[in-house]
């Protein structure tokens, strides 16, 4: 039996090598030889996918109004020259195969040129010469949950959240997707986690949330409120890593409210909190209450009066780049 697993394993394994993605078929049938594919592989499939083509990408804010705009592309001949793109050249790249219903999958390509260009591109392949792609621009990586290894959210990017058999999209997304008066490279922003089911076996991913309140209330939200428990109960830590544990448990409170705000569970929830944040000497803090008094709405003079408290603090706060005073 052993030798049996060992053989079939080294037969998709030489299929996959010696066979273009783009000349399999995306199934369930074929699912093992995907599989087998390395990053190399789905980079020179990446590569293929002609430049001169016009382009499909969706970035999150609007994204509705620009998944109707979705083209379809031919691929082209790959590029076996070396003139392509390497991976080195990313500062990560990583894929994925998930399914999109009617036994089809398909292929999920994230990947990193720095700290703050990241990007998922989704690819669906409609025949054997056709691919439909979307993408969705990452947030910087200072706005997600903690790296791997002290990573309270759980789950991962993909999910079948209602059991119908197809994967829907978790992205984590800032609350506030305005142009801030802040440079907040090296602070934590609030962010949460926006849900995107798919429409069609070939895309497009939407906007969905609203349709998935289970998996926000039994699955997201009591993980959420353990870290901010967590975060509470820190206790004897350094002056400077207090602010940063201030800003951290401000983060996942805006998380924690834009989540209550969009399922409707509590309209005005984190006026409290944002109020209380308006009495900070931190700009981040300051700044904090800003994007929540503007995301709750009908706000406007405490929004004004949050920007100005915001100027003020910069003046007198010791580092520009915003961080935290040094241990």
């Amino acid at each position: 039996m052993l030798l049996f697993l060992l053989t079939a394993t080294l037969a998709f394994a030489s299929a996959a090598s010696s066979t273009e993605i783009g000349s399999v078929g995306w199934n369930e049938s074929n699912l093992k030889i995907l599989q087998a594919f390395d990053e190399a592989a789905v980079l020179r499939f990446v590569d293929s996918l002609s430049d001169s083509s016009p382009s499909a990408d969706s970035t999150i804010p609007g994204i509705e109004e620009r998944a109707a705009e979705i083209e379809k592309h031919t691929i082209q001949k790959s590029d076996l020259d070396g003139e392509g793109s390497s991976l080195s050249d990313f500062g990560w790249f990583e894929f994925g195969w998930h399914r999109a219903g009617d036994g089809k999958y398909e292929l999920a390509v994230g990947s990193s040129t720095g700290p703050e260009i990241a990007f998922l591109t989704i690819y669906w392949r409609e025949t054997s010469q056709k691919v439909r792609t979307q993408s969705f621009d990452l947030p910087p990586y200072n706005t997600a949950p903690p790296t791997a290894g002290d990573n309270w959210y759980k789950d991962t990017e993909f999910a079948d959240l209602n059991a119908n058999g197809v994967d829907e999209l978790v992205v984590f997304v800032p609350v506030d997707q305005s142009s801030p008066l802040l440079n907040r490279k090296f602070v934590p922003n609030g962010v949460w986690p926006q849900v995107f089911g798919l429409r069609g076996t070939d895309g497009p991913f939407v906007e969905a949330s609203r349709e998935f309140p289970a998996f926000y209330k039994s699955d997201f939200l009591p993980q959420l409120e353990n870290e901010i428990l967590k975060v509470r109960n820190s206790e004897g830590r350094h002056p400077a890593a207090q602010i940063w544990d201030a800003r951290y448990l401000a983060a996942l409170i805006m998380c924690r409210d834009k989540v209550l705000r969009v399922l409707g569970l509590d309209v005005a929830a984190g006026l409290t909190e944002a109020k209380q944040w308006m009495s900070s000497a931190d700009p981040v803090l300051l700044d904090d209450a800003r994007i929540v008094f503007e995301d709750v709405g009908g706000h406007q003079d405490e929004v004004n009066a949050a920007n100005l408290a915001v100027r003020r603090a910069l003046e007198l706060w010791p580092d520009k780049s915003l961080r935290a005073p040094p241990l």
